[in-house]
């Protein structure tokens, strides 16, 4: 018998010759907690010697609901009035970026972009004369033969005319742009989620007809709870699962606001950019974390209910597991280097 083995054998013969000192009740009554005590120093009378956490138990992923969002989502509105002429797209349609979506009947407009056209060619004219008699001023000044206030008018007359030509270049373009605007384009490449008008439909400025979330930039959200978040934070891979595909998912941001009826957060997470996914598919956040079923074999009963021992600087402590059941594998939340001891 070893020194160890000794001291224990010892131990257990003085708790079991208190016992038997007290009374038949007493001695019921207080078998337990000495035997118990006789267990705890046989734990700790040897050097602990566990097996890693990782090797013992079951290594459980977490999992939570999430679903598939856009990370760009946009109310398309028209610029100018009028009525809806044609509307080329359907909810749920994926189109790409410049694809027409629908347009605005705009004969009042080209109407006034020619009137516009026609005003510019005028000014370019009176701006064309104006330098000729500018030119035929400055060649008669120098042999004196018109005054000096006479060729300053011409030059002021000039100037003046290249600035009407100025303006009328703006509201050329000012027309210009209202006719483009009479064909309203998608601003990325996306899917139509929702829309609100239809031919006929009289549109003043300003008013959102459509709305569409980009499809090449993908986003995962779950709404988690912070005991859930903490663990993510740490998890080495994180994946987004439905059916039997799954895509790694990086961690975002986690928004700072706690709902008060669940106590969860939303937390967001980037899909590879090639994930081609619907969105508001519906999936499972799935992550390892600090989490392992272990064997109903390795809980021992403390004082304050199941639990088990772990060997912490060459000692053996006991570790409560509140959720453990007698007989059951149970769930354990222990780093997976923690040596874990057998009794």
């Amino acid at each position: 018998m070893s020194s160890n083995d000794h001291r224990v054998f010892l131990i257990f013969q003085g708790l079991m010759a208190r016992i038997c000192e007290n009374s038949p009740i007493k001695r019921l009554t207080r078998a337990h907690s000495l035997i118990l005590s006789a267990v705890f120093v046989v734990s700790t009378a040897h050097a602990a010697n566990g097996i890693s956490l990782s090797a013992v138990g079951i290594h459980l992923p977490y999992e939570a609901p999430a679903h598939v969002i856009s990370r760009s989502r946009s109310d398309i509105a028209v610029q100018i009035d009028g009525p809806v002429k044609s509307v080329n797209v359907f909810e749920g349609q994926t189109v790409r970026k410049g694809d027409v979506l629908f347009t605005i009947d705009c004969r009042s407009y080209v109407y006034a972009l020619k009137l516009k056209e026609v005003a510019l060619t005028l000014a370019q004219n009176k701006a064309e004369l104006a330098k000729a008699s500018l030119q035929r001023s400055r060649a008669r000044l120098r042999i004196s033969t018109i005054s000096k206030a006479k060729f300053e008018s011409d030059q002021l007359n000039y100037q003046t005319s290249l600035l009407n030509v100025r303006t009328e270049k703006l509201y050329r373009d000012s027309a210009q742009l209202a006719v483009d605007r009479c064909k309203v384009s998608a601003p990325f490449s996306g899917v139509v989620t929702r829309i609100a008008t239809g031919q006929g439909s009289y549109l003043t400025t300003g008013t959102v007809v459509m709305s569409m979330s980009e499809t090449e930039h993908l986003e995962v959200i779950a709404n988690l709870t912070s005991d859930e978040i903490n663990s993510l934070i740490h998890s080495s891979r994180i994946d987004f699962v439905f059916g039997k595909t799954r895509f790694p998912l990086k961690l975002k941001v986690v928004e700072p606001v706690i709902n008060q009826a669940t106590g969860a957060q939303r937390v967001y997470f980037d899909l590879p950019p090639k994930a081609a996914l619907p969105i508001n598919l519906a999936g499972t956040l799935r992550w390892k974390g600090e989490r392992f079923r272990i064997p109903p074999d390795y809980l021992i009963h403390g004082t304050n209910g199941l639990g088990v021992l772990i060997d912490r600087g060459g000692k053996s402590v006991f570790f409560p597991v509140p959720a453990a059941i007698d007989g059951m594998p149970v769930i354990i939340h222990l780093p997976a280097t923690t040596k874990i001891i057998k009794p």
